[in-house]
């Protein structure tokens, strides 16, 4: 252990360590506290640490912080049953992250808690989970697929949405730098802010006559959009 600590939201309940190969252990119980950015004193102790290159969150660890683990060069992340909720941001811009596993726990996620992590392949979650799903591409769901809430930024090419889908989610499609086109079913009635910031190989979409709001910024840097 070269590097040990607290993180927990109410006291010392949550603990960490980091090895010297660069493995970050979470434990203890309860959850861990959320974390905030842009001037703010209340940092993340494994924010911006490339060192980190994996993560073990062990079982009694009830809820992963916003921002906990923002730009981390983590490569895979497994989210164990006892973990209820995953907060906003909580694993944003980790750039090596390739797969992520979602236990049969999680009741309640924060806004994009993946956005920014293109090297990401799917978000897999436990088929016993009861809020939120994923397809065969490792998209992220709602468990009734109306909402579809995060692409992995690994995503490439085409991306066809089920007719099931009725608002994409804040972020949803944000730095999938890698995708260059989306089909957008008829029954869509919200695209949120942000959606597809920064998709900047889409070249072009389509959005049906059942669309009634789109949020701030749903195409903003998209470059190629034409």
């Amino acid at each position: 252990i070269i590097k040990s600590g607290t993180c927990g939201a109410d006291g010392d309940n949550v603990t960490w360590m980091l090895d010297d190969e660069g493995t970050l252990t979470i434990s203890g119980t309860g959850a861990m506290k959320n974390y905030v950015s842009y001037g703010s004193s209340l940092e993340s102790p494994f924010s911006d640490n490339r060192f980190i290159k994996s993560v073990i969150i062990e079982k009694g660890v009830t809820s992963i912080g916003s921002r906990a683990f923002r730009r981390c060069s983590l490569t895979s992340v497994t989210i164990p049953d006892s973990v209820t909720s995953i907060d906003i941001n909580a694993f944003c811009y980790c750039s090596s992250l390739t797969s992520v596993t979602i236990g049969a726990g999680v009741r309640k996620m924060g806004i994009a808690p993946f956005t920014g992590c293109n090297s990401l392949t799917g978000i897999w979650v436990n088929e016993n989970n009861h809020e939120y799903c994923s397809d065969k591409k490792g998209v992220l769901y709602n468990k009734a697929k109306t909402e579809l809430i995060q692409v992995p930024g690994g995503l490439s090419g085409e991306y066809n949405i089920p007719s099931s889908v009725t608002s994409i989610g804040d972020s949803a499609f944000s730095n999938c730098s890698s995708l260059t086109s989306v089909t957008i079913p008829n029954g869509v009635e919200s695209i949120y802010r942000w959606t597809f910031w920064n998709c900047s190989s889409l070249t072009s979409i389509t959005i049906p006559s059942s669309v009634t709001s789109i949020g701030d910024y749903a195409f903003g840097g998209c470059d190629k959009l034409t």
